[in-house]
């Protein structure tokens, strides 16, 4: 059984025939075709590798939970009321222990951030096994909320209910300028909440649609979803918020995202209606990928986060860049790397690698479209 890659940071390579990293090798199509001395020989490889994943791959077994280890509540936090969450993604080794821990995104608090990561660390799982051997993992994401149970932590400050009363009016009244001006007040001052982060994600979301920019209105929008509860009265706010996200996904082509609001919502929601409609286009979605349409998602790098990508397909390139991205992190259930992000290459990883991730990082703003083809 051969050696399961441990996270590793490396340079990218290259010469006429491949492009490698690691262990992990690129292939390119073009590359392939050629009849340079040496393809056959290394393409002979690869394949054997390929073939010794596949047999690992289908008798694997994913990591369970053992032991979970509750984040401390910042003291600070919950003096003030704050709430929030933050999202890692990780890997699991084959003792149990969790490792390679990235922060993916979170509600914006520093403290909520650090604590998480710090439980995280301290989870215990029964580690995947692959013909009853146990592996390293690679392809974990998992969210740590932070909520206070007193109820009268449910309202919203009046300075809040004033700044988003305003900004409200300045939309509909079309004072693009102003509305921009209030949320940086109200992003300032920070939300209490999940009701006060609620709706300013839900203004955000408003306001990125007014301007055209779909990256932010897609980011407020699953800021909106990570805040809501299965609370029977937040049962209106929840189906708007699937229905507009769903919508939203759909019309920039992020079909797999959608694919997972409207599985919630189908778990969740009591809105049966909703539900039907969202089926419907559900299934055409489904159908294209079953089909094999190429999927493009747009993306951007925020300060001291990760960006992160579940892959539908075996194939992808990130064109279209604005900035410097510095690292990319391929995370699959059988094989996990590190290695200098290089643009203009596509990648192709073997089925047998099982699910996969995507993680980038470098300059905050950086803007880019990571694209998937099924070969």
């Amino acid at each position: 059984m051969p050696n399961n890659t441990r996270l590793s940071r490396g340079t990218l390579r290259s010469n006429k025939k491949v492009l490698v990293c690691g262990s992990f090798i690129f292939l390119s199509p073009t590359l392939l075709n050629a009849q340079e001395s040496g393809t056959d020989a290394l393409t002979q490889a690869v394949n054997i590798k390929s073939t010794e994943l596949s047999k690992q791959l289908s008798s694997y077994k994913e990591a369970e939970v053992k032991t979970k280890v509750p984040p401390k509540y910042p003291i600070s936090a919950a003096r003030k009321g704050y709430e929030g969450w933050a999202s890692y993604s990780f890997s699991v080794d084959s003792e149990g222990s969790v490792k390679d821990i990235e922060l993916v995104d979170s509600s914006g608090l520093r403290a909520f951030e650090l604590e998480g990561k710090i439980a995280l660390k301290r989870w215990k799982y029964v580690p995947a096994t692959s013909n009853g051997e146990p592996v390293d993992s690679g392809n974990y994401r998992i969210q740590l909320d932070f909520r206070l149970d007193d109820n009268r932590n449910n309202g919203v400050t009046r300075s809040f209910k004033k700044r988003l009363t305003e900004a409200q009016k300045a939309l509909d009244e079309g004072d693009l300028l102003k509305v921009k001006e209030l949320i940086a007040e109200i992003d300032q001052k920070g939300q209490r909440n999940r009701n006060e982060s609620f709706y300013f994600s839900m203004l955000e979301a408003d306001y990125a649609a007014a301007i055209g920019d779909s990256l932010l209105e897609a980011r407020s929008f699953r800021y909106a979803y990570s805040f809501l509860s299965n609370d029977w009265q937040e049962e209106k706010r929840r189906s708007y918020a699937f229905e507009r996200m769903f919508k939203l996904y759909i019309n920039t082509k992020q079909y797999k995202s959608a694919l997972r609001v409207f599985e919630k919502a189908k778990d969740t929601s009591t809105d049966e209606a909703l539900v039907a409609d969202l089926q419907v286009v559900a299934v055409q979605v489904t159908s294209l990928l079953e089909d094999g349409a190429a999927l493009a998602r747009p993306g951007y790098i925020r300060d001291n986060y990760f960006w992160y990508h579940k892959l539908t397909y075996n194939t992808f390139s990130i064109i279209e860049v604005k900035g410097d991205i510095d690292e990319l992190q391929l995370r699959c259930d059988l094989e996990t790397t590190v290695y200098k992000f290089k643009p203009n290459n596509t990648w192709t990883i073997p089925e047998s690698w099982g699910d996969c991730s995507v993680l980038l990082n470098g300059e905050a703003d950086t803007t880019f479209t990571l694209v998937e083809n099924r070969v």
